[in-house]
């Protein structure tokens, strides 16, 4: 002898019907739902980007911290582990950029060219516009 579910009006087996409730297995199955509170780490890919971002400034703001304690004055926060790592010269480190090894040298000597003084000997005497 079969049933009639209510839902989905369908003829069911008696064995797919719980005692005290008119739906089928299949209705009741269907009607289960997961709030989003329960799976916290299916977000959205902002929340995602967000934190990703964040724990970059972290890396960089730590990484800032540790080459001005050292007395160099980096050119932004942003980068900032990226040119610790990797700069070789205070040069590189100021002026934000990281060469290649054979450009180093051809950046040096453009920038002694450009100044007309060598980029690590410290400038002692003033120019001819300090009063």
């Amino acid at each position: 002898m079969k049933r009639v579910c209510p839902s989905c009006t369908r003829e069911r087996p008696p064995t797919s019907f719980r005692e005290g409730s008119p739906d089928c297995f299949r209705c009741r199955a269907l009607s289960v739902s997961v709030s989003p509170s329960s799976t916290p780490t299916r977000t959205g890919a902002a929340l995602w980007a967000a934190k990703r971002e964040e724990h970059t400034l972290n890396t960089d703001g730590e990484a800032y911290k540790r080459l001005r304690a050292d007395g160099y004055q980096p050119k932004s926060i942003n980068g900032s582990a990226h040119i610790e790592a990797n700069a070789t010269t205070r040069f590189e480190i100021e002026s934000g950029q990281v060469f290649k090894p054979g450009e180093v040298k051809d950046a040096l000597a453009q920038f002694g060219d450009t100044f007309g003084h060598d980029v690590c000997t410290p400038v002692t005497k003033p120019s001819g516009d300090a009063a």
